[in-house]
């Protein structure tokens, strides 16, 4: 047995014992009752997200690294096959090209740095306490 496949009968036996379901309860079940799936769909499925994704951003440094592996011609060790390279192939046969033209100019939208201070602002309350009480005019005007 592989590694992954001994992860997914342990993850059956921990959803078992969470369910309460008996040894004979078939696979099947115990997914559709836990809303999960075996680990090798779930690997399937964030590869091909992160390949759809990837598509669309030509700037990533990744982009030409995943574009080159589904142009490459090497074959890889059956235990040894990176995800992404399964999936590009699956795409290669049903016809789906995940790279699109790169655009010639970069997005002209300007990202803000993480270090920049947010747009809103949150003034604090101009009044101490005692005055907001003692002057009951300017408090209404304030908020309006």
């Amino acid at each position: 047995k592989s590694n992954l496949t001994q992860l997914d009968v342990i993850s059956r036996a921990i959803i078992r014992i969470v369910l309460g379901s008996r040894l004979s309860t078939p696979t099947e079940i115990l997914y559709a009752e836990s809303r999960t799936e075996p680990s090798g769909t779930r690997r399937r499925w964030l590869a091909t997200k992160y390949i759809i994704n990837l598509g669309h951003r030509p700037y990533n440094p990744m982009y030409n690294t995943a574009k080159q592996m589904q142009e490459s011609e090497i074959t890889y060790p059956a235990r040894s096959t990176p995800s992404l390279r399964k999936v590009l192939d699956a795409m290669n046969t049903i016809d789906i090209q995940p790279w699109p033209e790169k655009p010639q100019l970069p997005s002209s939208y300007n990202y803000p740095p993480p270090s920049n201070p947010a747009i809103c602002k949150t003034p604090w309350f101009p009044m101490s306490k005692k005055k907001a009480m003692d002057c009951r005019i300017e408090t209404v005007n304030l908020f309006n």
